[in-house]
């Protein structure tokens, strides 16, 4: 048995005379329970002591979870301070002694208004009141204004422009939100902040700021800038426009159109390109054909043949033929280093043969081979001062100081080899043949100072000019 130290009373305490002007009892004097204070320092000063109570819940004149009122908390207003102790049970005695002294622990309770909360049932009417923080309907609330009407799934409340809370019943299939700038409808059309519709959903249509069509989603359509009426893209039947609403690109059959929207410019199906004038095929490339105004071929590069404008053949790089006008052969690049040259009846009759002597010379051939002309395309020029034999690669050599002798190299094999030789010098120079060969019938060519050859091979001996 719990057992409180003080005065035992047997009967209760009540009022001395019919005035009830005392009090039974004054709670700021005791222990707990509610009291009233002036001030947070009146609040604080009420003592906590050193020894629990007998049942442990407070000590002094404090005790857990008590009230106290204070008339002015620092700014004129007023209010309510619980002592509360988080876990205060499960705290040993000295701690709770000291949890009671703790000022920290006093815990300011604050009161609604009366009108913050509201309960609403059968067909109460809540007529201007004004709510603060969070709403809470439940179950179900008909907030119609001038007749009754049933909640649907999808209902939504808003205020209205007369402050009243107003129900928007649920649209119908496709529709959106749509607000005018003041209160929220459902509509099909959805319009930016000008007013101007932007989509209509139930048309599956899309336009753009000038209000122009620029998306019909139902067609499959998107409408170029310009205008609504010129299409840019169907892409229902997989076709392109330009910027007047002519045709450009047909995607189903691989069309490309001239700027008149009917003469096909490519067909990718067969590789063709037209031209976009006179629809004439310009390239094919399934054939690798290119063609020539009129539709004549101008290159065929499957088979490697050129035409000229008549639609001749004029060049076989297969053969490496040239052709005449009346489709016969007068050129032949077929031998390495050769060119040969035929006939109006293709009859070969001479050609055009480079030396194989370093490419230096060109000769011209007759149709049996026979040499017309000899031609030096190159010269391999050389100076001396002493004895040299000439080099089959030599041009010209210079003799340009002394005196001393310059051997040829053979005449046999080099039937047109030109050599020019120069002396210019003070001394005298002598040409020697090579062998048993001559120049002119000599053995040797004397050339003083100043002096200078041309000699010309015949295939056996040298002559000079």
């Amino acid at each position: 048995m719990t057992v409180w130290k003080g005065t035992k009373i047997s009967s209760g305490i009540v009022i001395g005379d019919d005035t009830q002007t005392w009090p039974s009892h004054y709670s700021v004097l005791g222990a707990g329970g509610a009291m009233e204070v002036a001030n947070i320092a009146g609040r604080n000063a009420i003592p906590a002591g050193t020894f629990l109570h007998p049942d442990g819940m407070g000590c002094g004149r404090r005790r857990n979870l008590m009230w106290v009122s204070v008339t002015d908390k620092g700014d004129g207003s007023s209010t309510v301070y619980q002592l509360t102790i988080t876990g205060f049970n499960g705290l040993s005695d000295p701690a709770k002694i000291t949890a009671l002294a703790n000022n920290a622990n006093w815990t300011e309770i604050n009161f609604a208004p009366l009108d913050d909360f509201v309960t609403l049932n059968g067909t109460q009417t809540l007529t201007n009141k004004t709510l603060v923080g969070a709403i809470i309907i439940n179950p179900i609330i008909n907030a119609a204004v001038g007749s009754a009407v049933s909640d649907q799934i999808g209902d939504m409340y808003y205020r209205d422009s007369a402050g009243e809370f107003t129900r928007l019943g649920i649209g119908t299939v496709g529709q959106g939100i749509f607000s005018t700038g003041t209160l929220p409808s459902w509509s099909y059309t959805l319009k930016n902040s000008s007013g101007v519709t932007t989509v209509n959903w139930d048309d599956f249509d899309q336009f753009d700021s000038s209000q122009h069509l620029s998306h019909d989603w139902s067609g499959r359509v998107l409408w170029s800038y310009e205008s609504s009426s010129h299409r840019s893209i169907d892409y229902q039947n997989r076709l392109q426009y330009d910027n007047t609403g002519i045709t450009s690109i047909d995607y189903q059959n691989r069309y490309l159109y001239a700027s008149n929207g009917t003469t096909v410019t490519i067909d990718y199906n067969t590789g063709k390109y037209y031209n976009p004038n006179t629809g004439e095929i310009v390239i094919d490339f399934g054939n690798l054909i290119f063609k020539a105004p009129g539709g004549s071929n101008s290159w065929d590069i499957a088979a490697r043949i050129q035409y000229d404008s008549s639609n001749m053949v004029s060049y076989n790089y297969n053969l490496r033929d040239f052709y005449s006008s009346t489709q016969t052969i007068n050129i032949n690049y077929t031998t390495p280093g050769t060119i040969k040259f035929y006939n109006s009846t293709e009859t070969f009759y001479n050609s055009l043969v480079s030396s194989p002597t370093a490419n230096r010379t060109i000769n011209i051939q007759d149709a049996s081979g026979t040499l017309a002309f000899i031609s030096d395309i190159l010269g391999n020029y050389v100076a001396k001062t002493t004895t040299y034999t000439a080099l089959v690669t030599d041009d010209v050599i210079e003799c340009t100081s002394g005196t001393f002798t310059v051997t040829l190299f053979t005449a046999s094999g080099n039937t047109g080899k030109k050599l020019y030789i120069k002396n210019s010098g003070v001394g005298t120079i002598t040409v020697a043949a090579n062998g048993g060969q001559t120049i002119d019938g000599s053995t040797t060519l004397t050339l003083v100072s100043g002096d200078g050859r041309v000699l010309i091979s015949n295939g056996s001996n040298w002559i000079k000019f």
